[in-house]
């Protein structure tokens, strides 16, 4: 998408424009998603899956076990494994899981939540997030930024979208073909 955005810029303007994309502005929250993808074990380069199970503690479950020793007998015992794994994250913060694998030298990330992604100082740093105006005034809102972000024409948001319920009375009667008494009546009920 940036790509194509600054080459259309290029061909009207003569010049390219600059563009920052990164992949996690597009993805969508998998807080409720199973991380990894089901039949995925950790396919890890034999010295760091090493690393990862003497940090865990569980040298046993280390290359020297035949059921460990590979990453395909490993996907083959993946519930095992995955069930080895999730205890040991299930018993400490992400803060501290994220501090063993780093002295581990074990490549990892937490997984984050949108609120968590909000306070993160590499997307503030990017710009991820703007404040809006809902309609009507009120207290400012933080939501997504436009994206991607290009240099000649970054965008921005300039206010939160529709106040709850502005357009219910245009949809129902230019939409769903209701008359002004059928909306009135829905009012007084206090269905709307």
């Amino acid at each position: 998408l940036a790509a194509t955005a600054t080459a259309g810029w290029g061909a009207r303007r003569g010049a390219g424009d600059p563009a920052s994309h990164c992949t996690c502005d597009l993805s969508p929250d998998q807080y409720r998603q199973s991380l990894p993808p089901p039949k995925v074990t950790p396919p890890l380069p034999f010295k760091v899956y090493n690393r990862l199970v003497a940090a865990m503690g569980r040298e046993d479950l280390g290359l020297t076990n035949p059921r460990f020793a590979t990453d395909a007998v490993r996907n083959e015992n993946e519930e095992e494994l995955n069930a080895v794994i999730a205890t040991w994250v299930a018993g400490r913060s992400s803060e501290e899981v994220m501090s063993v694998l780093k002295a581990a030298r074990v490549p990892a990330g937490p997984i984050l939540n949108m609120a968590d992604i909000a306070g993160e100082a590499q997307y503030q740093a990017r710009g991820m997030f703007q404040p809006a105006l809902p309609p009507g005034g009120g207290e400012e809102v933080v939501l997504p930024a436009m994206s991607p972000v290009l240099g000649g024409t970054p965008g921005r948001t300039r206010w939160a979208g529709p106040g709850l319920g502005q357009h219910t009375e245009e949809v129902l009667r230019e939409e769903l073909g209701m008359t002004q008494e059928e909306v009135a009546d829905l009012r007084q009920s206090g269905a709307i």
